[in-house]
């Protein structure tokens, strides 16, 4: 099975130490055939924005999160992102093998835009993206136990991206 690939976008919020992530809403994607085997639907759960399995084509795991972004955000928000990085390349950590963390301030400039969502364009797999403070995030379900779809009413995020989530909010802590 090949490796997953994430790239937290994220800033920091008001409260002291706190950030913020960029995360989606999963859409309710299905094959039209129904004799295929389905995909694990996880409709309405957030998650990290964008992430995905490591292709076997693929070089290295930050070229891979730089794909994601491009297939699940669109050319623009890439492209934004990659300049940030470019031109002042300590805004991007590794958190682990194979998930980067990439800050965004207010004062960013995206090629005239003033927000990075104004850069998004989702691809189908997603319904919706937003900001979601780590207070919030701390307080959601795992994901996992919801295979068929998440209840109304419901937040939940995958154990091990929220684990991930965790490991920047300490690095930003003790960093400052």
């Amino acid at each position: 099975m090949l490796p997953y690939v994430s790239l937290l976008i994220w800033r920091r919020a008001s409260q002291p130490h706190g950030i913020e992530i960029l995360l989606a809403l999963r859409s309710a994607f299905q094959f039209e055939d129904a004799s295929r085997v389905q995909p694990q639907d996880f409709y309405r759960g957030w998650q990290i924005f964008p992430s995905g399995k490591l292709g076997s084509d693929e070089n290295s795991p930050l070229s891979a999160a730089w794909s994601k972004l491009r297939d699940d955000g669109g050319v623009r928000a890439m492209i934004g992102l990659k300049a940030l990085v470019g031109s002042n390349p300590t805004r991007l950590r590794q958190l682990d093998q194979n998930c980067f963390a990439v800050e965004i301030k207010e004062s960013d400039d995206f090629d005239g835009e003033s927000n990075f969502l104004n850069l998004v364009n989702l691809s189908p797999n997603y319904i919706l993206v937003a900001w979601k403070s780590l207070a919030e995030i701390l307080h959601f379900n795992d994901l996992a136990l919801y295979r068929h779809g998440v209840p109304k009413g419901v937040e939940a995020i995958f154990r091990d991206q929220l684990d991930l989530i965790k490991k920047l909010a300490d690095q930003v802590r003790r960093t400052g």
